[in-house]
């Protein structure tokens, strides 16, 4: 087969849904190659360690965006569709994904050697590949209809069909004498790293090993981007010291963008689908790194332990300047970042709004693509995995708050993490028994009103910024929130009370504040919002108010 005659003649009028202007089966036929992620997320955060973390990600990125496309030009093909011109066989990639329009007769060993590198590279991570021949009139039309996009929804179908019966997974056989890994505590070990580090060094298995390589992509797109100098990150703690007002703490932020995946299958044409798709991965990566830039800068710490374990036991307990925050991944509508728990949520909304802004528009009603997601603050001292398992939990939410609303801004949930309360129920199970819901009768008080549209929380936190300025107490905001806990009516009467006998005026920011997130009238009262709901007949965000005002610095 002449590749060339089959990009020219077949691949570029397929790509703009137009017929092909040679025979199809006579340069070989062609096919569907699509290929997703298995689990991924289970082995970037298998260990606790920040720096396997950061390199497992790593090794996915560069396999999805490098190692792939090459795999494309290893078998005659041009496998990018950025620099090349024809534009290549690669529809899109990102995300752990791939969706490319191939020869037929290679499809099959493009599939196998796809599914190959991924456990050759990492030794744990997989990946599904499959392909399906189609015709010219199932990729312009669709299959069964809906155009390109309904081709991609069936190729979806039987790829789910194909992981779920891989026969297949890199497998390693724990026996009862074996030493575990002391970082993923899976895989036996089999050297001892660091064994001049107090307690003698660290058992580790082959996987975990080849995660220890310090490298981050989107770590280094920050700094050629801005051209700012500074060390990662080593462990949650050097990023927690960053934290201005509760020093320790840490942000774990997780955006997703919001029905973007039902949106993708309405494209009609290849080419609509791969351009949309680029300009997403483009505004939401742009919307995180304007975020990051302009709410942090680089910062003086304390070098923790986990410097010895990368070859610089000099700066253990040492001053050293790091950039605060660790980006675990950003994949096409995916985010994934720790940053210190004081900018946590005016980072998380500020992405939200920015990438709705620059998004392109959604080209069936024109409404602008979101982002919604959920933010943990909580102590460094906590696994990753456990950070990363909450925000999940809380992106769900946020984005249930989100599709009732049918807004045209993402939704942001978050959760101030001060105890093991988490581990064991699921926010929306949490939040239905005390301290944040109260039964009052028929029904009950709610005393939270997150999560909130990204543009809301962001002009909440510039009120709570207000009031930090003003030197409005801490103490006093967490006596008011303690008084909610004692029903609608003694808490109104408390609020009214402390207004009375405040003669700063801090009260009228107080609710300020409280009107930019809920509707307060004298008939409710303060700090209360009557509901039409069916469990709930008041709400109150004056608790969410408390929760924040800890971790509002001074601008």
């Amino acid at each position: 087969m002449d590749i060339e005659q089959w990009r020219a003649h077949v691949l570029e009028p397929l790509l703009e849904g137009q017929e092909p202007t040679a025979d199809v089966e006579a340069l070989g036929g062609l096919a569907l190659l699509a290929a997703d992620t298995d689990r991924t997320q289970d082995y970037v955060f298998e260990s606790a360690k920040l720096p396997e973390v950061r390199g497992g990600s790593w090794l996915l990125d560069d396999l999805n965006l490098n190692r792939i496309p090459t795999l494309f030009r290893d078998h005659g093909l041009a496998g990018t569709f950025v620099d090349s011109d024809p534009p290549g066989e690669i529809v899109y990639t990102g995300g752990g994904g791939l969706l490319a329009l191939v020869p037929a007769e290679g499809a099959e060993a493009l599939a196998h050697a796809i599914e190959a590198e991924y456990p050759g590279v990492t030794g744990a991570a997989t990946i599904t590949a499959d392909r399906r021949p189609v015709t010219p009139a199932m990729v312009i039309n669709g299959y069964p209809d809906g155009g390109f996009g309904g081709l991609v929804r069936w190729a979806s179908n039987w790829l789910s069909r194909r992981k779920e019966g891989k026969p297949f997974s890199p497998f390693y056989e724990a026996l009862p004498h074996a030493a575990r890994c002391q970082s993923c505590h899976v895989r036996p070990a089999h050297k001892t790293l660091f064994s001049d580090a107090p307690g003698g060094g660290r058992l580790i298995c082959p996987v975990c090993e080849r995660k220890r390589l310090d490298r981050s992509l989107w770590f280094d797109k920050y700094q050629k981007c801005y051209n700012v100098r500074a060390e990662r990150p080593q462990d949650l703690s050097e990023i927690g010291q960053a934290s201005q007002r509760r020093k320790g703490y840490v942000g774990f932020i997780h955006l997703d963008g919001d029905r973007l995946g039902d949106l993708m299958f309405t494209f009609r044409q290849p080419l609509e689908y791969r351009d949309f798709s680029v300009r997403i991965a483009a505004a939401v990566e742009n919307a995180v790194m304007e975020a990051l830039h302009h709410y942090l800068s680089p910062t003086e710490v304390t070098g923790s332990e986990a410097r010895r374990e990368v070859g610089q036991a000099h700066l253990v307990g040492k001053p050293v300047v790091i950039h605060p925050f660790e980006i675990i991944t950003i994949g096409g509508d995916d985010v994934w970042l720790i940053v210190p728990g004081d900018v946590a949520l005016p980072i998380a909304a500020a992405i939200s709004n920015t990438f709705s802004q620059n998004a392109p528009r959604r080209p069936n009603d024109k409404k602008p693509c979101t982002l919604s997601g959920g933010v943990v603050i909580a102590d460094d001292h906590n696994p990753v995995r456990v950070l990363r398992d909450l925000a999940k939990d809380l992106a769900r939410e946020a984005k249930c708050a989100h599709g009732e609303a049918k807004a045209d801004v993402g939704y942001i949930d978050f959760h101030i993490f001060k105890s093991a309360d988490m581990l064991d129920r699921k926010v929306s199970k949490l939040r239905q028994n005390y301290p944040y819901t109260l039964p009052a009768g028929e029904k009950s008080l709610r005393l939270l009103g997150r999560p909130y549209p990204a543009d809301v929380l962001s002009a909440l936190w510039l009120a709570l910024q207000e009031l930090r300025e003003y030197d409005f107490p801490t103490s006093q905001m967490h006596q008011l929130a303690e008084a909610l806990l004692l029903g609608r009516h003694q808490s109104s009467l408390f609020y009214e009370y402390q207004r009375v006998r405040d003669k700063e005026g801090h009260f009228n920011r107080l609710d300020d504040a409280l009107a930019v997130v809920q509707d307060t009238r004298e008939i409710d009262p303060t700090p209360w919002q009557k509901l039409c709901d069916d469990r709930y007949s008041h709400q109150t965000a004056l608790w969410d108010i408390a929760e924040m005002y800890e971790f509002v610095p001074r601008t």
